[in-house]
C-alpha cells in the first residue's frame, strides 16, 4: 500500500504488511454436488457415493445435523476427522423398502463448532414400478 504525503524528498511511503484473516466458516466441498440414484426398480437396493473435501486451512470434525429418513436411505461417512485438504467418501444406500415415486431428501453436515460451515447434500431419484416379464 502506498501513502502519499507532501514531503518533497519522500512524496510517498510504501507500507507492506501481512494479515491472517480467520474465516469463521469451515470450507467443505462435495463432488458431485448431489446424490442421484437415477431410476431404481421397486424392491431393489442401490448405493451411491460422493466425495467430501475439507478445503479449509484448519481441521474439521464432521457432525451430522440432519439425516434422511433412516429406514429409506442409510448414510455412512468413512472418516469424520479431516485435516486440511483431506477427503472422505460418504455412502448412501437406498433401501429396497422405498415405495414407487420420486425421491427427494437430503443430508446436512457441518464442522463441529462452526455452524457457518453447514452444507446440505440433496438426494434425488425415482423408484419405478417393477416390470413384469
Amino acid at each position: 500500500m502506498k501513502v502519499n504525503c507532501n514531503d518533497s524528498l519522500n512524496p510517498f511511503i510504501e507500507l507492506r504488511f501481512r494479515a491472517i484473516v480467520n474465516d469463521p466458516r469451515q470450507k467443505l466441498e462435495t463432488t458431485p454436488l448431489m446424490v442421484d440414484f437415477g431410476t431404481v426398480p421397486v424392491g431393489k437396493k442401490k448405493k451411491a457415493t460422493i466425495n467430501l473435501t475439507n478445503t479449509d486451512s484448519t481441521e474439521a470434525k464432521l457432525v451430522v445435523v440432519e439425516n434422511p429418513a433412516s429406514d429409506l436411505i442409510k448414510t455412512k461417512i468413512k472418516k469424520t476427522k479431516l485435516k486440511p485438504g483431506d477427503s472422505t467418501k460418504i455412502e448412501f444406500t437406498l433401501s429396497k423398502k422405498v415405495p414407487a415415486g420420486t425421491i427427494a431428501s437430503s443430508l446436512t453436515l457441518e464442522a463441529e463448532g462452526k455452524p457457518g460451515s453447514r452444507i446440505t447434500i440433496p438426494i434425488k431419484g425415482t423408484v419405478g414400478e417393477e416390470t413384469k416379464k
